[in-house]
Order: structure tokens, then C-alpha cells, then sequence
């Protein structure tokens, strides 16, 4: 038989309120509220989940929503095993000009007695653009094509923020080690767009005596745009003759 006990906070009023369901002859176990963070076009997306595993909670919770400078407590309901909980907040207008930064504690006025308390609060940066050279799918290679003039690769954005203007530095390295250097103009790249690039003179079509020719090209080499991930910018490819 199981037997649910709350000591509510009408009896208790100086005390929280917890909750514990009980199994004679098994251990207790306690809800786990989580948080996460994501972006919905121009909206912040937040969702509370009672994690795998653990029974229900016990009553109702707040969770703090801190975007920008601006905090509000929302009510969470009474999640169950697994059970989740999802709010859309619009974000300013004003904040869609730069990054987001977002927090979220979950049961902000420790409401809930949890099975680990240590993990009620997340935290995310938004609209943030993140600018990465196309690969050949399954490897570690720049992709690229060639006509009789030029070798095109790609660039794409994958954050969820728009990518000012910058440069691009595609580097031809050539027999004994030498090595030609094309900086690109790179435009501006809307959040999940791919633009191509193009480089010219091809030097690899006129083949080195050895035959072999590589490259490597690197994104944002003046650091003027703001990423996600600064570790994603480069790349290198090539040819064997």
C-alpha cells in the first residue's frame, strides 16, 4: 500500500513544504525538478520536467525566468513521473540586437523537498550565431566543387543569431612549401542560412610538380563576429595527384 503524507503550509507556516511518497518495505523516493532553455524564432522557450524515475511532486512550484535584466516567477503545476511543464516568453525587441543571456531557477521558493537539489537552475546565452565550413558528410574535410575558373566552398551559420560581415582566409599550400593566401569578404549570414564562396586564381588545377595540393580555410579571422562556438572555424581539404 502506498501512502502520500504533505505537511502543507497552512499547519506550517514558517516551515517549507515537503512532500514524500513512502512503499512499506522500499526506500523513498523524491521528485527531481530540471530546466531547459531553448529559442523558438523571436521567443525564449522554457521547460520544466520532473526527471525519469522519481514519483510525483507534491503541490504546485514557482520557477524564476531571468531574460535580460528582467526576472518573473511562473507558476509550475503539480508535474507527475516524467511530467513536464512548458512556457514561451516573447522576447524584447530591444534584446534582439545583441546575445541573450537566460536563467531559470525551478522551484524558486523551495516548495518541493527533491532528490537533488543541486540541479534546479540552467542558464543559456541566445541569438548567438555560430559560423562553420561545410564538410563531406561522415568526414573532417572541407567540401568543395570546381569548374574550369574557381573552387567554391561553403559557410553556414548554425547558431540562432544572425552573422555580421567578416573575413574569410583560404589558404592554398603548395609544393615546397609554399603557400598562397586569399582573404575573402564574407557577407552578412542569417541565423541557419549557408552561403558559397569562391576562390581564384584555382591554383590547384595547375598542379604543383609534386602532384598534390591542399588547403585550409579559417572563418571570422578578424574575430568581428561573436560566436557560440569559437572552435569550429577552420577546416582543410585537398587534392593527390
Amino acid at each position: 500500500m502506498k501512502k502520500f503524507t504533505c505537511l502543507t503550509a497552512l499547519l506550517f507556516a514558517a516551515l517549507p513544504l515537503f512532500c514524500q511518497s513512502t512503499i512499506i518495505g522500499k526506500p523513498v523516493v523524491l521528485p527531481d525538478l530540471v530546466c531547459y532553455i531553448s529559442r523558438s524564432g523571436n521567443n525564449v522557450v522554457v521547460k520544466v520536467i520532473n526527471a525519469p524515475h522519481d514519483t510525483r511532486g507534491c503541490g504546485r512550484s514557482t520557477a524564476s525566468v531571468t531574460i535580460g535584466s528582467a526576472t518573473q516567477n511562473v507558476a509550475v503545476p503539480e508535474l507527475g513521473p516524467e511530467g513536464e511543464f512548458e512556457k514561451i516568453f516573447p522576447i524584447p525587441p530591444a534584446l534582439l540586437a545583441g546575445p541573450i543571456k537566460v536563467t531559470v531557477k525551478v522551484d524558486a521558493l523551495r516548495k518541493i523537498n527533491e532528490s537533488n537539489e543541486n540541479n534546479n537552475s540552467c542558464s543559456e546565452t541566445l541569438n548567438q550565431p555560430d559560423l562553420e565550413p561545410v564538410l563531406i558528410p561522415g568526414y573532417a574535410i572541407l567540401a568543395v566543387r570546381t569548374d574550369a575558373q574557381y573552387l567554391y566552398f561553403s559557410v553556414k551559420n548554425t547558431g540562432d543569431g544572425n552573422a555580421a560581415a567578416s573575413i574569410t582566409r583560404f589558404t592554398y599550400h603548395l609544393a615546397n612549401d609554399q603557400k598562397q593566401v586569399i582573404q575573402i569578404p564574407t557577407p552578412p549570414i542569417q541565423a541557419g542560412k549557408t552561403i558559397e564562396l569562391k576562390v581564384s586564381p584555382n591554383t590547384c588545377s595547375s598542379r604543383p610538380p609534386s602532384g598534390d595540393c591542399y588547403w585550409d580555410v579559417q572563418l571570422d579571422t578578424g574575430k568581428t563576429v561573436k560566436e557560440s562556438d569559437e572552435g569550429n572555424n577552420a577546416a582543410s581539404g585537398g587534392t593527390q595527384g
